[in-house]
């Protein structure tokens, strides 16, 4: 766990000091604050993931394509790594620089409504180390989130990126009608209305197994994901529950509160983060498809934890940065250390791995 918190710590401390400068020297500390974890990300072998797409990886090698999903982007990055003579890790190399990069420059586009330094710390302790197992998804769910705004702010590049997220994991295709749904709701200007689904998700969380049936025809054409939707379980509540309550319920409240006028920006960050807590929330009562899902809406929570500090002054801004690190700093601990969850601690080299 050492590794990863002096990459924590220099990531830190690199982006107050990103925050604090400009021009040519900002550059090259957004290059540093970049470089250091992608490297660190791109030299691990470990990951739950990891080895399961190094099984997929050697079985493309072994000219055996069929039997993996020959239209996803990321099954044509490996075959594309193959045939340059690159092996597996150039792959993890290449998704782990992507990864970051795609994660800090979408923060960057946020920088003059946020604290920064705040935002690019709970990236790193919330889906950094998670990015090392659901590789694939993390990314993708990035491109997405970061096509979602471009089409906000109308830029034509957003339609590609929206199609390459698409394509490289099908979990974000019932997205694009949530993005439709909160066309739409702006469109209006009801936020009661914005408040109204998000009550009714919540009931809709505890009442998934009666609607089992129901999930199961429309995902029926999902044959991968067929398994999770037809065998719902209740898990009991522990204290990974209480993450999402406080790290989105805290924000949330901040939001409405100092919410001086809409921004269809942070509007659409806080809308991500309610419907990936919902979805998250619905793994408790359904399936681990739901926890993965609800991440897709997750990917913006740095923009939305940066955001309300940016609102806050004096004594209640340090109040509620305080909180906010030391929360991300025991869920980092008790997701990764104790309860050992996607499998990255304690980190390995690759080549300690073939030794």
């Amino acid at each position: 766990m050492l590794i990863y918190c002096g990459v924590y710590l220099v990531s830190f401390i690199l982006s107050a000091i990103y925050e604090k400068t400009k021009g040519l020297l900002q550059n090259v500390v957004f290059a540093m604050l970049g470089l250091i974890p992608a490297t660190v990300s791109g030299l691990r072998a470990v990951g739950t993931d990891y080895y399961t797409y190094l099984d997929r990886f050697e079985t493309i090698a072994g000219g055996n394509a069929g039997s993996t999903n020959d239209f996803s982007l990321f099954y044509i990055l490996m075959k594309s790594v193959q045939a340059i003579g690159l092996g597996y890790q150039t792959y993890i190399f290449i998704i782990s620089f992507l990864t970051v990069f795609v994660a800090l420059w979408t923060i960057c586009y946020f920088k003059n409504y946020i604290s920064f330094p705040l935002a690019s710390i709970t990236y790193f302790l919330v889906l950094y180390q998670l990015s090392f197992n659901i590789f694939r998804q993390i990314f993708s769910a990035e491109l997405f989130f970061l096509g979602t705004f471009l089409f906000l702010r109308g830029k034509k590049s957003s339609v590609l990126l929206l199609v390459i997220s698409v394509l490289c994991h099908s979990s974000l295709i019932p997205f694009i009608g949530i993005f439709l749904v909160f066309l739409f709701i702006e469109s209006i200007d009801s936020g009661r209305f914005l408040f109204l689904i998000y009550i009714i998700g919540a009931a809709l969380v505890f009442s998934l197994p009666l609607i089992s049936s129901l999930a199961v025809f429309v995902v029926s054409h999902f044959s991968h994901y067929a398994y999770y939707m037809i065998n719902f379980n209740y898990r009991p509540f522990g204290l990974g529950a209480f993450r999402f309550i406080f790290l989105v319920g805290v924000p949330y409240c901040i939001y409405v509160r100092y919410k001086k006028q809409s921004d269809i920006y942070i509007d659409f960050c806080m809308y991500m983060c309610m419907i990936g807590t919902l979805l998250w929330f619905t793994s408790y009562v359904s399936t681990s498809l739901m926890y993965r899902l609800g991440y897709n809406g997750l990917i913006a929570l740095p923009i939305i934890i940066g955001y309300c500090s940016a609102r806050l002054e004096y004594l209640l801004k340090y109040i509620y940065n305080i909180f906010i690190i030391l929360l991300l700093i025991f869920f980092c601990w008790y997701d990764f250390v104790y309860l050992g969850a996607n499998e990255t601690v304690p980190y390995i080299f690759y080549w300690e791995a073939y030794l």
